[in-house]
């Protein structure tokens, strides 16, 4: 799950100005990866910047997960945007599984 939102940084580090969901495109955002299990609890989540593809989050989120808690192998549902050619093949090598989910 991807989420943008407006928040305060006082570094400026992660507010930018970026692909808005929600029309604010002229609002600086910071971008959240959340990462939940087959409950939708939250198990995990990531700050980028908020000018970040959120194409480009998916992997990093997943491999740090995988390495906090030592996950040898695991299988990612994830919408076919967040599945770029580039994304599977970071994922075969990392030993990370896609399936593909169709939200009706």
């Amino acid at each position: 799950m991807l989420k943008s939102g407006v928040k305060k940084d006082s570094g400026q580090v992660l507010r930018k100005i970026g692909f808005s969901k929600d029309n604010k495109a002229s609002n600086p955002q910071i971008m959240i990866g959340l990462l939940v299990n087959d409950l939708g609890f939250p198990i995990s989540y990531r700050l980028f910047a908020g000018n970040k593809f959120e194409g480009h989050t998916l992997m990093p989120s997943i491999l740090a997960l995988k390495k906090k808690y030592k996950i040898k192998q695991m299988t990612v549902v994830a919408d076919s945007a967040m599945i770029s050619d580039k994304n599977g093949e970071a994922a075969s090598e990392g030993r990370v599984y896609f399936k593909n989910f169709k939200q009706s």
